[in-house]
Order: structure tokens, then C-alpha cells, then sequence
């Protein structure tokens, strides 16, 4: 009988279908249980990257695990910068004993991405259901690079009420954008932004070009308005033609109220739950900015993307702020189904930069 023989390398195009299948079999456990999907191709899924780095865990010639290094420009210590995340890191259900093997080796091919193009700072994303992921990386275990915890990210996936209107003001309008706009809204992201870490650098040729913000256009940004003066912005970001969030299951007391939860959504007019094996209804709260991070303004910008989103038939819409900053606290108000994750700082190579004080921007889009 031939051994069987594990093996660590770069990904091929030609892994890019089982790649595609190995994200659709390790769903994420919890009360709802779903599958971050990556369908037709995994490899061209990942947005606004300038490098990005697909370890793959092999056995017996078949995968059974990855992990991704994306470089992308973001904002960083108020200059644009070449900023590493670390995700997608996956390994097969059946392969759980060799979880270990793989996060380890995968670590040092990614320390060795990280020695030939060197990032201004590495971070990560765990959710907090992901149990297994946190206490993997913390506390440090031998082979593992440091994980510095810098906070909780609140993710809220905001529900979309059919009956979900366009806020009226008399001093505020909004409008759908056009191609004409993107040079306005690049100006305005950037002014908003160029302060907050991480938050990625939008330029206008890039939206225009629109190979850097796959499946985004010029119309699915909204666009807040006081007189003639931009006041804020945010896109209604569909990306499920590369992206799919799966509903695989609904456990526990939610599960057994399924059918009185949809009939109460039918009255309602919020969003039903969806059958098991459903792609969620839903896109991305993305490039949301407002004046002055003005929590008045943000409001009336999340209730007019919500009836965006309604118009469009989507049930729900997904957000994300750091806890410390102050969208955190409007996404808050609106109802939504509740889920969180850790931001941590990643120790690859020599040199740990100083944390900034001020919070992160975090695009959902992009975790």
C-alpha cells in the first residue's frame, strides 16, 4: 500500500475548481450555519488586490486546506501603503487532524511571501463563533506568528424591510450615481478616509475601470447630498456573481421557530429565513462615508440603502465598523441579525509597526 504524502504549496490555476469546492464544504458553525462560497472561480473572487498569495495543503493529491496573503492600498498612517491580510483560511472537515500541519507550514510560506513583497502592516479577521480559529492563534503557539488583539468588529447583517422607504429632508437629497461622479467620489472617500487605517484607497480611474471593484458599478452608488454639497456616500455592493454566502442550516431555538419567524416576516415585511441550501439574498454596505463621520447624517445614509436594497429585492445588507469608531453605534439602531469578530494585528517579520489610535475602517466587502 503506497503511504499517502502531504504537501504544502503555492496554488495553480488549475486548483482554482477545488478551491472552489473546498469553500463550499467547510461551512462557518454556529446558530446559523453558512458557507462563504466562491463560485465559478476562487482565484479571481478576491477584489482590489495588488498581490495575493494561495497556500494549499495537499494529500494524496487532493486538497485539503489553504490560506491567502492580499496585498491591497490601503490608508496607513495617513499615506497610502501597501497593507497584507491574512484569510480564507480553510481546512476540509474530514482533514481536521492535520489542521495543525497545515496552519503551520502555511505560516512560513506566507512569512516568505511577506520577505519578498514586505507590507507596511499585516492584519486578520476571525469571527468570534470561530472558536477553534481564536484559540489557534492565541494564545501564540509554537510555529505561529504573534496575533495582536486590536478589537471587536461588529458585523450586523441588517435586515431590509420590504416596506423600507427613502428618508425625506428638507435640506437633504440623494441620488444614484453615474460615471460623471466618480471623480467626486473619490475626492470625498478620500478626504473622509485618508485618516482611518485600512481603509482602502479608491481612486477614480480604478472605479471607472472597474477591474479593481469587481461587479461594482457606477450606479449601485448612493449618493447624500445637502444643496449641490457631497455629504456622504456608500455603495450597495452585489457581489454574488464571485461570492456567495450559503445558508446550510438553522440550529437551535431559531431553527425550531423557523415557521412562526416567517410568519412574522410576512406580516411584518421583514425578510423570511431563507430554506436551507439558499444563497442569501444580500450585498455589501461598502464605501460607506458620510461628512465629518456626522452619526445623524449616517443614519439617514443606512435608511436610504436600505430602501435601495429593498427596491432591489435583497433581504438583508451586510455592515462592518470596529468598535471604536462611530458608525459602530449607528449600525446598532437598525435591526439586524448580530454577529461579531476579533481584528488582530499579525507579527510577519521582523518588525512590529505601532497600532494607530484612531479606529480602522473595515470593508466588509473585503473580508
Amino acid at each position: 500500500m503506497t503511504r499517502a504524502r502531504s504537501l504544502l504549496r503555492l496554488a495553480q490555476p488549475e486548483d482554482d475548481a477545488a478551491l472552489s469546492r473546498l469553500f463550499a464544504e467547510t461551512p462557518l458553525r454556529g446558530g446559523f450555519e453558512i458557507a462563504l462560497e466562491r463560485h465559478p472561480s476562487y482565484l479571481s473572487s478576491q477584489a482590489a488586490m495588488l498581490d495575493h498569495d494561495v497556500f494549499v495543503g495537499v494529500r494524496d493529491k487532493a486538497i485539503i486546506g489553504c490560506g491567502a496573503r492580499v496585498v491591497r492600498e490601503c490608508w496607513w498612517q495617513d499615506e497610502p501603503a501597501r497593507v497584507a491580510y491574512l484569510g480564507d483560511l480553510r481546512c476540509h472537515p474530514s482533514q481536521q487532524r492535520r489542521a495543525g500541519w497545515l496552519i503551520r507550514e502555511g505560516y512560513r510560506t506566507l512569512a516568505t511571501a511577506h520577505e519578498k513583497a514586505p507590507a507596511a502592516v499585516t492584519w486578520s479577521a476571525i469571527f468570534e463563533e470561530n472558536a477553534i480559529a481564536r484559540n489557534m492563534v492565541q494564545p501564540r503557539r509554537a510555529g505561529l506568528p504573534e496575533y495582536i488583539d486590536r478589537g471587536r468588529l461588529h458585523c450586523p447583517i441588517l435586515l431590509v424591510p420590504r416596506w423600507a422607504k427613502t428618508p425625506r429632508s428638507r435640506d437633504i437629497s440623494f441620488h444614484r450615481a453615474s460615471e460623471h461622479d466618480w471623480q467626486e467620489i473619490s475626492a470625498f472617500l478620500h478626504e473622509q478616509w485618508r485618516h482611518r487605517p485600512l481603509a482602502p484607497v479608491c481612486r477614480a480611474e480604478d472605479f471607472a475601470q472597474g477591474e479593481r471593484w469587481p461587479c461594482l458599478a457606477a450606479s449601485d452608488f448612493l449618493l447624500m447630498r445637502r444643496g449641490k454639497q457631497l455629504v456622504g456616500v456608500t455603495a450597495l455592493w452585489d457581489l454574488r456573481a464571485v461570492k456567495q454566502v450559503r445558508l446550510i442550516a438553522v440550529h437551535g431555538a431559531l431553527g425550531r421557530m423557523r415557521g412562526l419567524l416567517n410568519l412574522l416576516a410576512r406580516i411584518t415585511g421583514l425578510p423570511c429565513v431563507p430554506d436551507d441550501g439558499a444563497i442569501l439574498p444580500m450585498g455589501y454596505l461598502s464605501f460607506f462615508a458620510v461628512d465629518q463621520e456626522d452619526a445623524v447624517l449616517a443614519q439617514l445614509l443606512v435608511k436610504a440603502a436600505r430602501a435601495a436594497a429593498a427596491a432591489r429585492g435583497w433581504g438583508f445588507l451586510c455592515a462592518c465598523a470596529h468598535e471604536d469608531h462611530p458608525f459602530a453605534q449607528v449600525f446598532q439602531r437598525f435591526l439586524a441579525i448580530p454577529s461579531h469578530g476579533r481584528l488582530y494585528q499579525v507579527a510577519l517579520g521582523d518588525s512590529l509597526p505601532p497600532w494607530p489610535e484612531r479606529a480602522p475602517h473595515i470593508e466588509p466587502a473585503l473580508l
